[in-house]
């Protein structure tokens, strides 16, 4: 008999929490180095652009522009 699924979170889950456990499930079709590369942007770019908290239920299609002018120095 297969192990029952792991129940669903309350709710949304906060940003910081999911974009970790994609990119950690994500590892075993990576090389190390470019795990490693999205690790550094996760932790280095994204999370702190973004917040610990914010829950992805909360984004919306302008998110993702601001923080492309913020790569780019533009804003």
């Amino acid at each position: 008999m297969p192990p029952a699924p792991s129940p669903a979170p309350a709710g949304p889950p906060a940003f910081a929490t999911f974009a970790r456990e994609l990119v950690e499930r994500r590892k075993v079709f990576a090389s190390n180095a470019h795990h490693l590369d999205w690790t550094s942007l996760l932790e280095t770019h994204l999370i702190p652009f973004f917040g610990d908290d914010r829950r992805m239920s909360e984004f919306a299609i302008e998110d993702v522009g601001r923080f492309v002018a913020h790569m780019k120095g533009l804003a």
